[in-house]
């Protein structure tokens, strides 16, 4: 069963949307929060995660080294967390 909310209680369809705005605003430190509540959240979310951003990179391509460089953060930051 896929969960409902974040960790820290933000609807799961929210945070997709405010982590997709968030990369087409160029704000990396909130992408990258809320690119972080989806991937603890569990790994049905943390899929749904990156189907986002693969949509993203293929419908905006100037934002897609953006994008690379963020979800590089983001599995870096993941891997720390989950030690």
């Amino acid at each position: 069963m896929k969960a409902e909310t974040t960790p820290n209680g933000h609807a799961i369809d929210e945070a997709v949307s405010a982590l997709q705005k968030s990369i087409r605003r160029g704000l990396e430190e909130d992408a990258l929060y809320w690119g972080k509540e989806l991937y603890l959240t569990d790994k049905a979310v943390a899929g749904i995660a990156w189907s986002r951003l693969r949509v993203i990179a293929s419908e905006d391509r100037q934002q897609c080294l953006r994008l690379c460089q963020l979800a590089a953060r983001m599995l870096c930051e993941g891997e720390r967390l989950r030690r």
